[in-house]
């Protein structure tokens, strides 16, 4: 059983080099294709990234603010910026989303045609 854990942990390290080899030279043909539009998937995913941390630590706010009103030390009305700010960061991590599908959409199409320009550039060799 031991092997198998071996085996499967050495596949994903394998896998992941793998990646982080293969990961500068298809930014660079993305970058070739459109950087405008690399960057602005790339920002808008940071983005989308950085949302789930922010909707935590509203969510303790809340809680925290549950806490002190049941026990007499604060008011329900100090939660509701709270409520607010983790509605703003679902709205805004959906509006985030759905740009970056667009703009993926948007960067295939270069890309593909990048791909199809670079196909046929190099020497085909016939056996």
């Amino acid at each position: 059983m031991d092997t198998q854990k071996d085996e499967s942990a050495v596949s994903v390290m394998h896998r992941l080099g793998v990646t982080f080899r293969v990961l500068p030279r298809v930014l660079a043909f993305a970058w070739q294709a459109k950087p405008i539009t690399l960057l602005n998937t790339s920002l808008f995913n940071v983005v989308i990234a950085l949302i789930p941390a922010g909707i935590i630590w509203m969510t303790k706010l809340i809680v925290d603010g549950v806490v002190e009103t049941t026990t007499g030390e604060g008011d329900w009305y100090t939660l509701i910026p709270f409520a607010l700010a983790v509605f703003a960061l679902w709205m805004i991590q959906s509006v985030c989303g759905s740009v970056v599908d667009q703009v993926k959409l948007v960067l295939s199409e270069p890309l593909g045609f990048l791909a199809q320009e670079r196909l046929a550039e190099k020497p085909r060799v016939w056996i």
